[in-house]
């Protein structure tokens, strides 16, 4: 996906000031966003997304982009992405420390990558905090679990 024009560059590197680049990165975790109570009222898709280097960053994909099917991004896979609007992460489903967010349109390119095998990308388990508003993430360890089985 790369051209002339384009270039890679890493979460650390995204701001408001960059302009046509793409990224490589993995799906950590999705859960939608509801105007209300009815599962019918999904307003988008969060997605957590983090890059060879452990940096993480949220993205926002809006429920007509979702229904349109333009792209499907799943938990676990990776992607590189691009034409992503960029913008300030100071709402109130604030999950990363990063000062930007990803905005996924119709026209963002989202395209399958497999990374080589025992890449940089690691394996992160949630931390729970009591009465915090936002997941903190350990640095990657060894071992995996069935969370279901350690949220319960």
């Amino acid at each position: 996906m790369t051209s002339p024009s384009t270039r890679e560059i890493k979460v650390k590197d995204i701001s408001g000031e960059i302009d046509n680049w793409v990224i490589k990165i993995k799906v950590l975790l999705s859960w939608p966003i509801f105007y209300s109570k009815d599962l019918d009222d999904m307003l988008s898709l969060e997605v957590l997304l983090i890059d060879s280097e452990g940096t993480r960053i949220q993205g926002s994909i809006a429920i007509e982009v979702v229904c349109a099917r333009c792209f499907n991004l799943n938990e676990g896979d990776y992607y590189e992405i691009g034409r992503v609007e960029v913008v300030e992460n100071d709402g109130l489903q604030r999950i990363t420390d990063h000062p930007f967010r990803l905005v996924f349109w119709n026209g963002s390119i989202v395209k399958p990558w497999k990374p080589a095998p025992f890449s940089a990308y690691g394996t992160f388990v949630v931390q729970v905090i009591p009465n915090a508003t936002k997941l903190v993430f350990n640095p990657p360890i060894v071992e995996v679990f069935n969370l279901y089985d350690w949220w319960v």
